[in-house]
């Protein structure tokens, strides 16, 4: 069984990983749709100690009319307006300066496999609490959950606790520059490749 991973992006190594001081906000990256989970994400915020004290971006390719519905949704969890914002068609070099703006990346996606979304946020050493879904929980660099509670006491260590974020922040970037490295898992597959032709 040979397993290749996707790759972390070259372009995210000119982004600096900005230190827990530094970073201000909490992000959530998605297509505007129900698959997404962007409402797993309200709730988990909703529940932490974020609420109305951290902004929360959501950021999707296009607004939909699940975004209406997102925000109907945040009213009724009390989420104030000024805490909360939503964009659509950010170009992906400003996106990643978003993430390394970010002291979390909380993804609410109900089906996956290796979301490149998380990747990317190892890559910035942004720790991710993620709904468990594909191989979300061999990936380091964050949590994976089963539900929007679990998500909020998770969020709320690593808001709360510095050397709890760093731990995160440290394994992630580690892992996206070695094993999720284009060239190294380019290696893998050639290898891969070179032992299947050997048996043939």
């Amino acid at each position: 069984l040979y397993i290749i991973p996707n790759t972390v992006p070259d372009k995210v190594s000119c982004i600096d990983s900005l230190p827990f001081e530094s970073r201000k906000q909490i992000i959530s990256v998605g297509s505007y749709s129900w698959q997404k989970g962007h409402d797993f994400v309200l709730r988990t915020y909703a529940l932490s100690i974020a609420k109305n004290n951290i902004p929360l971006k959501i950021f999707g390719q296009k607004f939909s009319p699940y975004t209406i519905k997102l925000k109907e949704e945040a009213s009724r969890l009390g989420i104030e307006n000024k805490f909360l914002s939503f964009y659509e068609g950010v170009e992906k070099i400003e996106l990643l300066k978003e993430y390394s703006k970010s002291l979390a990346f909380i993804l609410g996606s109900r089906t996956e496999c290796q979301p490149l979304v998380i990747l990317d946020a190892m890559a910035s050493g942004t720790p991710y609490i993620s709904r468990s879904t594909g191989c979300i929980d061999t990936l380091p660099g964050g949590i994976a959950v089963n539900n929007e509670e679990t998500a909020a006491r998770n969020l709320d260590k690593i808001l709360d606790n510095k050397e709890v974020w760093k731990k995160f922040h440290i394994k992630g970037l580690k892992a996206a520059r070695t094993d999720y490295k284009y060239k190294t898992v380019c290696e893998r597959l050639n290898s891969a490749i070179g032992e299947i032709y050997k048996k043939l």
